[in-house]
């Protein structure tokens, strides 16, 4: 266990090796939970980020591009509009 300070702002640094293990880069989000011995810190995911990524292991193993989900995007944004205004 490595040992932080709490500078004048409440700010902390997280040790670079901590850092790179879980992933957590400048602007990425920790969640704080309070807890009877003191706080705990996780890396914050976004709902955003994990659809993003089960979407990218989808399409991977069927091998869909990037391009192909972009068209199917366009596609389907269409047929809304369509459905929609006609």
């Amino acid at each position: 266990m490595e040992l932080v300070t709490v500078n004048q702002h409440g700010q902390i640094t997280l040790p670079a090796t901590e850092r790179k293990k879980f992933g957590i880069k400048a602007g990425s989000s920790l969640s704080i939970e309070p807890r009877k011995d003191g706080l705990f810190l996780k890396k914050a995911t976004l709902v955003e980020d994990e659809v993003l990524e089960k979407i990218r292991r989808i399409a991977d193993a069927k091998g869909i591009t990037q391009k192909d989900i972009i068209r199917m995007c366009r596609e389907v944004g269409r047929q809304i509009y369509k459905e929609e205004y006609g």
